[in-house]
């Protein structure tokens, strides 16, 4: 059997340093990560600040997920998604977005980091294989679906 976790663990750290790398310059600090305790994938300390992340990935659906990691995964065969038609593909992506999020702010394993560090950084890589910045905002700007999403029943959490 193939162990994905090596590979999953990988994407993590390069999500939080690519996050860390966005974030830096642009709020003038410098976060590094000082801890994996994996809930959350990172315990990061700027000069004044500790904070922590945690990475849900959003994928369009399971099969283009299973495709980027059994490509990515070393000695498992790649098994790329069917060739289609698809229909509804912003509608699912923001289906997909609104139930990785809600399953990540109603997790409990987060509260004690909360409790010692404060607030934490929830980031949401998305993988699609046609999202454009204009598909993006499409899904961004879809009010029905976004309206069905609260936080009610999420622990106190906002977005």
């Amino acid at each position: 059997m193939v162990n994905r976790r090596s590979v999953q663990q990988q994407h993590e750290r390069a999500v939080v340093r690519d996050f860390l790398q966005w974030l830096n310059p642009r709020r003038g600090t410098r976060f590094t990560v000082i801890s994996e305790p994996n809930p959350p994938e990172a315990i990061i300390r700027s000069v004044r600040v500790t904070r922590w992340c945690e990475v849900g990935d959003v994928f369009w659906n399971d099969a283009y997920a299973q495709d980027l990691f059994s490509y990515a995964t070393p000695d498992e065969v790649h098994k790329p998604i069917y060739p289609g038609p698809y229909s509804s593909m912003d509608a699912r992506l923001a289906k997909r977005f609104i139930k990785v999020l809600r399953k990540k702010l109603e997790k409990r394993s987060y509260d004690k980091f909360r409790d010692e560090f404060g607030p934490g950084y929830l980031l949401l890589p998305i993988f699609h294989p046609w999202l454009t910045d204009e598909r993006f905002v499409a899904c961004k700007k879809n009010g029905r679906l976004l309206k069905e999403f609260t936080t009610e029943g999420a622990s106190g959490r906002s977005i």
